[in-house]
């Protein structure tokens, strides 16, 4: 069962082991929307996410340019792309080429 406290807990974590773009909310907010398209795509929970894997995910966010307003809509693009042969797990869509392709497909 996803324990959303230690959940905020390792997101915090994360945000402080080095400098960030964005502000904590907007991460926490960008997590805690897919972690809940997720929920409604796939009709489980996801699987837990390890501070490690939450710092790679920010860096990751924090290297790409791509304001957080625009990740609601990139996630929702990546759920509702049925030729993608993935499990939709967090740490795939947050990977250069999934996120590249879905903002060029949504926002251009």
């Amino acid at each position: 069962m996803f324990n959303i406290a230690i959940f905020a807990r390792n997101v915090k974590k994360a945000f402080q082991m080095r400098v960030r773009e964005f502000t904590l909310v907007e991460y926490t907010d960008i997590f805690v929307f897919y972690l809940n398209t997720y929920q409604r795509y796939i009709g489980k929970e996801h699987a837990f996410i390890k501070t490690s894997q939450l710092d790679r995910i920010m860096t990751f966010i924090d290297e790409q340019g791509i304001e957080p307003c625009y990740y609601d809509t990139l996630i929702i693009s990546y759920f509702e792309n049925t030729a993608l042969q993935t499990d939709y797990n967090i740490n795939h869509f947050f990977t250069d080429g999934i996120v590249n392709n879905r903002f060029y497909e949504t926002c251009y």
